[in-house]
């Protein structure tokens, strides 16, 4: 970033830790002391004081080429306003000079619009594209255009809306990056399940062309594609430099996957799980064989079989078994998926989470129709107990 923009003025503040000023003011709109900052840059005491737009907008129209100036990333300041999804700024850039979007930064080669798109800022790509129609199909180092990125974070209704209303964009989506992978392939990648081959096929795209490892869209809507999505997954925790702060992506936190954190604590709470239903299990299984009044002798039945407690109590802890072996057996499914897949599931482990408090919910049933059932002689011991 420019160090200086009037004699003896520096862009930069020592007492801040060398923050720009000027970047500052494109990632944090809205603070008083950047006004104040930028005012003395400006000379200029006549800008109000929290309006940091007004007085970014009056240093660029004396130094209108700070725009292109790049720092040590090879960051412009419509790059920081994009990454921290200032859309006012973007504008008032875009106005001052629409071309400063098609700077690419020093460690992926991305672009304004490769920012926005990875962010998930809809509005803004919306609006860099509308202003800078030359830049829509500029790519990274690895060959990604915006539309890549965009399958990434955007939802699906954006999706449609930005592909069913420009050409420009359409055109895109059959366009392959180094690899050979195109944006459906990634959308097909990290997104299956939301994939919308009808919204898709009104593109008239092909969803048999292969990459260059022979993987078609339809082959990893089938089987998935692992090598794919890992690299989308590093994306979204790629600090580079330090300039992406907050990953080079960013979108649903099931699209890109979950940090070690979140990984760690599923897995402590999966062993929690697990070591419930199993206990739930078996101890259904032995309530089952041990039955509250005993058997009679001679032919082996429940002596309180046509107790009607004693019916409710069999019912809910056949229920609590069926529940309790659904939660083990969805346990083992999930651990099958991650080590074919290295992905964890998350509906898998959604259902037996309920599975583990619905089978829960039969066993308190089960103890209070067994307790009630035994104790129905003495109506208010039965009563206070249950």
């Amino acid at each position: 970033m420019i160090e200086k923009v009037k004699a003896g003025t520096s862009a930069c503040s020592e007492s801040n830790g060398g923050s720009c000023v000027l970047r500052r003011a494109a990632m944090v709109p809205d603070r008083a002391s950047t006004a104040v900052k930028l005012q003395r840059l400006i000379g200029d005491k006549s800008t109000t004081l929290f309006d940091v737009e007004a007085a970014l907008r009056k240093l660029l129209e004396k130094k209108k080429n700070l725009i292109k100036e790049t720092d040590q990333y090879g960051w412009t300041l419509i790059h920081y306003a994009v990454y921290y999804g200032n859309y006012r700024t973007v504008n008032l850039l875009l106005e001052t000079d629409q071309s400063a979007s098609n700077i690419a930064d020093k460690d992926r080669k991305m672009t304004a619009l490769h920012l926005a798109a990875g962010r998930g800022y809809v509005e803004i790509v919306k609006a860099i594209i509308s202003k800078n129609l030359e830049c829509y199909e500029l790519v990274d180092n690895g060959g990604w255009n915006f539309l890549h990125y965009a399958m990434v974070s955007f939802y699906v209704e954006e999706l449609g809306n930005l592909l069913e209303n420009n050409p420009l964009v359409r055109s895109l989506i059959i366009e392959g990056d180094v690899k050979g992978n195109t944006p459906l392939h990634v959308l097909a990648a990290v997104r299956p399940d939301e994939f919308d081959a009808r919204m898709i096929r009104k593109m008239q795209a092909n969803f048999d062309a292969v990459n260059k490892q022979n993987v078609s869209v339809t082959n990893i809507l089938l089987d998935g594609y692992l090598e794919l999505k890992e690299e989308i997954q590093k994306l979204s925790k790629d600090v580079g430099g330090g300039q992406y702060s907050d990953g080079v992506i960013r979108g649903p936190k099931y699209l890109v996957g979950q940090n070690d954190d979140t990984k760690d604590d599923y897995k402590d709470t999966r062993a929690s799980d697990l070591v419930v239903a199993a206990l739930i299990a078996t101890v259904a299984f032995a309530a089952a064989f041990t039955i509250p009044g005993g058997y009679r002798s001679e032919n082996g039945t429940a002596i309180l079989r046509r107790n009607t407690a004693f019916q409710a109590f069999i019912v809910a802890d056949s229920i609590a078994m069926v529940f309790s072996l659904s939660a083990v057996f969805t346990h083992f499914l999930m651990a099958l998926k991650i080590e074919a897949t290295k992905d964890f599931d998350e509906a898998l482990f959604a259902a037996s989470i309920w599975f583990t408090l619905f089978s829960m919910g039969a066993m308190v049933i089960a103890f209070v129709t067994g307790t009630y059932a035994m104790l129905v002689p003495s109506l208010g011991l039965a009563i206070i107990t249950c």
